[in-house]
């Protein structure tokens, strides 16, 4: 009997030993008609560069979808980017710890034919952590690490509702020094059609997984999320969930 739930998002077998797979034919995603945002840095963060843009339209899916996605990721990983997402694991599970510190651990193949990465993404609290001025009414921000190199990146995704489902924009950003170092590598994460890839999935998956959840009413099991943000008084802004743990006696 385990005593712990293993959260391979249904795989039991983590080693890898697939077959190198071409990426599923996919349509990209329109890009939004109001223009991307200036962004800004807030004070505290001006020593530090974006180097990732993104903007999309995600038909069919809604912020709501999203947010849930974020502490339900193992019912549906390897359906974001079919054949290139290769093993995931919460090593801080959000149904324990909450939503803010948990941690995703996986192995992705960020480009056709490209390393298979090991990715370790931290999920950070907006309060003392969102880097711009500008910002939509749901947030998300991960910390990652690739294998053993030191320098962070950050992903921002942040998201709107809109008459055919939602606006994403993601705002992604290292601090200069990081950047130096990291300047070999930033071209295959930001030019690689991985982002557009997981990004083609979402319309295509996420309305059924999370339709098919709603039935199980479980919050240690279907955990919910809620990223939406408010402004705070002085400046800055923070969730206005809480998005603590569901597993009864933690």
């Amino acid at each position: 009997m385990y005593n712990k739930y293993l959260f391979n998002a249904g795989q039991t077998d983590l080693s890898m030993k697939g077959p190198e797979l071409p990426m599923n034919p996919y349509t990209v995603v329109p890009v939004p008609e109001e223009p991307f945002p200036d962004f800004s840095f807030a004070p505290g963060f001006e020593d530090n560069v974006i180097v990732m843009r993104k903007h999309h339209e995600l038909h069919g899916v809604t912020p709501k979808m999203l947010d849930w996605w974020w502490n339900n990721m193992e019912k549906g990983y390897y359906l974001w980017a079919p054949g290139h997402h290769k093993t995931f694991d919460w090593t801080v599970a959000p149904n324990v710890h909450g939503y803010v510190d948990s941690i995703e651990s996986v192995h992705e193949q960020t480009a056709p034919g490209g390393p298979i990465a090991k990715i370790d993404v931290k999920r950070l609290d907006v309060d003392g952590n969102y880097p711009y001025n500008e910002y939509l009414p749901h947030v998300y921000i991960g910390e990652g690490t690739l294998g053993d190199i030191p320098h962070k990146l950050t992903m921002v995704h942040m998201y709107e509702a809109k008459s055919y489902g939602t606006r994403w924009i993601t705002a992604a950003y290292c601090s200069k020094e990081a950047a130096k170092a990291l300047a070999p590598m930033i071209p295959l994460f930001s030019e690689s059609p991985h982002h557009d890839y997981e990004m083609a999935q979402f319309p295509v998956f996420l309305p059924k997984l999370y339709e098919l959840w709603q039935m199980n009413h479980d919050p240690a099991q279907n955990v919910p999320c809620d990223l939406r943000v408010r402004p705070k008084e002085g400046g800055g802004i923070e969730y206005i969930a809480k998005n603590g743990p569901t597993v009864a006696g933690e």
